[in-house]
């Protein structure tokens, strides 16, 4: 069974120009804070693949992806269709399953993804998650996905502009999950309202100040972090 972390991304943001490269401490940019961040998991016999698109716009990450990483893939797909980019991906590298990490959630809790990667071992889900009925902050989706239920699904997914941007949203239907083999985890409070994913120049500084204190926080303590932050505001 092939398995990998696929980092969709995108270079222009309409909140938050060319993000993803922007620098957030000691010349480390955000992409670098993702990659490291899953690099704390990451086991040899994993593919890590950034995903991004084949637009001019973004050459100059995948520039420096290929000037900084020797051990990263990069797929450049469509655009709009961010679903069918993902499965192209994962068709690409021959994956049964892909890990999906959003190019702006540099904070979320890989020990969280390397937990439910062991329940592939004794089932073969369509889809683990904790994005439906979410309970957890924005910034810490997991999503671990099964190529043949993207391939099953992309023809119904492809005809809604919302539901191809998002890769999953369709399966988030209550008609569709039901059918899906899935696990759905849960956290015990409902942190759903806390935002930890870079969107703004607000969450770009709450970032920085996060990385500048070096560290090392767990969910809960992001959550009283975050809470904190906006209330200085």
């Amino acid at each position: 069974m092939n398995i990998g972390f696929i980092i969709v991304v995108r270079t222009d943001s309409k909140r938050l120009k060319n993000k993803t490269l922007i620098n957030i401490y000691k010349n480390k940019k955000l992409i670098d804070l993702v990659i490291k961040n899953i690099l704390k998991i990451f086991p040899k016999n994993y593919k890590l693949i950034v995903a991004t698109t084949n637009r001019i716009v973004d050459q100059n990450l995948i520039r420096y992806i290929k000037n900084n990483y020797k051990n990263i893939e990069i797929f450049k797909g469509n655009y709009l269709n961010v679903a069918l980019r993902f499965l192209n991906t994962m068709k690409r590298f021959d994956l049964n399953y892909a890990i999906r990490v959003n190019g702006d959630s540099p904070l979320i809790d890989m020990s969280l993804i390397k937990k439910n990667l062991k329940f592939l071992e004794k089932t073969k889900y369509d889809i683990i998650t904790n994005v439906y009925k979410r309970s957890y902050p924005k910034g810490q989706s997991v999503e671990i996905i099964s190529r043949d239920i993207l391939i099953k699904y992309i023809k119904n997914i492809s005809k809604s502009r919302k539901h191809s941007e998002h890769i999953t949203s369709y399966f988030y239907k209550d008609n569709i999950f039901k059918k899906l083999k899935s696990r759905q985890i849960k956290n015990k409070k409902d942190f759903s309202k806390i935002n930890l994913s870079i969107d703004n120049q607000r969450d770009l500084e709450f970032l920085k100040s996060i990385v500048k204190k070096k560290n090392k926080t767990d969910l809960k303590k992001l959550v009283i972090l975050r809470k904190e932050f906006d209330q200085n505001d």
